[in-house]
C-alpha cells in the first residue's frame, strides 16, 4: 500500500518536473489538471465505498426482516 501510494506520487512529481521544461502555462495547465485528476479519483473512490458500506448494511437487515 505504502509503495503504491509513493509510486503514484512520485509519477504525479515527474510528470510535473518533465512538462516544466515547456514553459510556464504547460506547467500550471498540468498541474491543475493532475490535482484534479487526483481530488477526483480519490472523492469517487471515497463514494464508491460508502455505497457499498451502506448497500451491505441494508441487505444484512433485510435479511435479519425476513428471517
Amino acid at each position: 500500500m505504502v509503495a503504491v501510494t509513493l509510486s503514484q506520487y512520485l509519477l504525479q512529481v515527474i510528470s510535473t518536473m518533465m512538462v516544466g521544461h515547456l514553459g510556464e502555462l504547460a506547467l500550471s495547465s498540468s498541474a491543475i489538471a493532475i490535482s484534479l485528476a487526483g481530488v477526483t479519483g480519490f472523492s469517487f473512490l471515497v463514494s464508491q465505498f460508502s455505497f457499498f458500506f451502506y448497500l451491505k448494511k441494508l441487505i444484512g437487515t433485510m435479511i435479519l426482516i425476513l428471517y
